[in-house]
This record gives C-alpha cells, structure tokens and sequence, in this order.
C-alpha cells in the first residue's frame, strides 16, 4: 500500500482548508493532512512543506527522502508530486471511500481501474447514471408528494458536461459512418486525457497530474483515454442496441 505525497514550495506555515483550494488539491484531500515544513533538502532545494494523507501511505514514512522516492513538479501548479519507488500508487490505494459504479478499464501498467457510469444508456432516447445524486421531493398526480431521486450533486456535474459532449461527438460520427456504408469511424478529440483523468476523478483521489506521474496513459496504445470516455458514456450497450434493431 502507498500513497502519493506532495510537497508545496515556499510555504513554511501552517496548512488551512483554504491553502488546499488555493493549491487545487481538494481532489487529493477532503480536510487538512498531515503536513510538515521542510528546509534544507527537499524537491525545489527550496524551503516548502510537505502534506501527506497517512492513511493511504500503508508503512511508508511521510518524509522526503529522494533516494527512495520519485519526484516531479507539477506544470503551472504551486506543488511537486512524489511517491516511493517500490510502491507507485495503485487504483486500490487511491479508491475514494465512496466508488461510482461502471466499467473497469485496464491502462498502462496492468492495473485496472473503475470508469463512472456517467451516461446509462437505456434507449435512444432515455439515459440514465450512476453517479450521486440529492433526493428530493416531487409531486404525484394526485399531488401527494414523494421522496425521489433528483439532480446530479454538485461535484460530479462537470462529468456531466464532459460525457455527453464525447456522446454527441461519437453518435454523430457513428450515424454519419453508417450513413456512408462504413464498418469503421473515428472521432476527434482535443484534450481525451484530461477528460478521462476528470473521470477517473470521480472514484480515485487523482487529477491528470497524478495520472501523468504515474504514466497511466502511453503514445502506443493512444486509444486508452478514448476507452475511458466510451465505457462512461455506456457506447458498447449502444453499439449493441443498434445492431439489434437495425432496420426496424
């Protein structure tokens, strides 16, 4: 079992909720780690403080110790990210204590990882999804009222937008290839991994920073974030909905 750890440059005071906002590592931790100032040796060669979530770091010290550790700094970002090198976080070190249901999605390295549902596919028309949602009151038609499964929560309604943006792109090019007598189509995609790492946000404690240090995603199988996108937008249960109504 191992974690990742962080290190923040030039910070040397005490570490508030805010400072996590500040740092965008509220996907990392969801209260104040354990931290610690560090001078002298460290990542930057700079005074900083390093943070670290203890109950994911199994036997492993939260200490900055470069000749066991991997280190790399985080473009744009305030804060370099680290981890043992006998034990790269694994999907089952960085799983959130609440997982969405989906597909499992193996990338690079073997290991598999779970892919939110965001889309359900039910019919051409209805969709339905695994993610959290609030329960809320409506209205019968008799007006009585009834407790219900309502909106999205909040912090899952970017992964809203992301998977039907990727299913109308893919319905769009399915429909077009088909009308084109095409066995096979292809999509475009800006930014597929920073979609995916999105979603793969919503059950692991990861961003696309995580992801990158970890090279989840290679040049040789550059399908893979693609794959992501896909099972969360449920394509193969469409795939075989049309195939079996075809003509009809």
């Amino acid at each position: 079992m191992a974690g990742f750890l962080y290190f923040i440059d030039g910070h040397t005071d005490r570490v508030h909720d805010a400072n996590l906002r500040e740092w965008r590592l509220t996907h990392a931790f969801d209260r104040v780690p354990f931290n610690s100032p560090i001078t002298g040796s460290t990542p930057s060669g700079e005074a900083g403080t390093l943070i670290v979530d203890q109950s994911r770091l199994g036997p492993y010290q939260p200490r900055f110790l470069p000749e066991l550790q991997h280190w790399e700094r985080v473009p744009g970002e305030a804060y370099w990210l680290g981890f043992y090198h006998e034990a790269p976080p694994t999907p089952v070190d960085l799983s959130r204590k609440v997982m969405s249901d989906g597909y499992l999605v193996e990338l690079t390295g073997g290991f598999q990882w779970r892919v939110p549902l965001v889309r359900k596919f039910l019919s051409p028309s209805e969709h339905d999804t695994c993610l959290p949602r609030y329960r809320q009151m409506a209205y019968r038609i008799d007006r009585t009222t009834v407790w219900v499964d309502g909106d999205i929560q909040r912090e899952y309604a970017h992964l809203v937008d992301i998977a039907h943006r990727f299913w109308d792109n893919w319905l769009s090019s399915l429909l077009k290839a088909a009308n084109e007598k095409k066995p096979d189509f292809s999509i475009e995609l800006d930014h597929p991994e920073k979609d995916a790492a999105a979603l793969l946000g919503a059950n692991y404690v990861v961003s696309e920073f995580e992801l990158s240090a970890l090279r989840v995603f290679s040049n040789d199988d550059n399908h893979a974030a693609s794959e992501v996108l896909r099972l969360s937008c449920d394509c193969r249960n469409a795939m075989a909905w049309m195939a079996d109504n075809e003509g009809s």
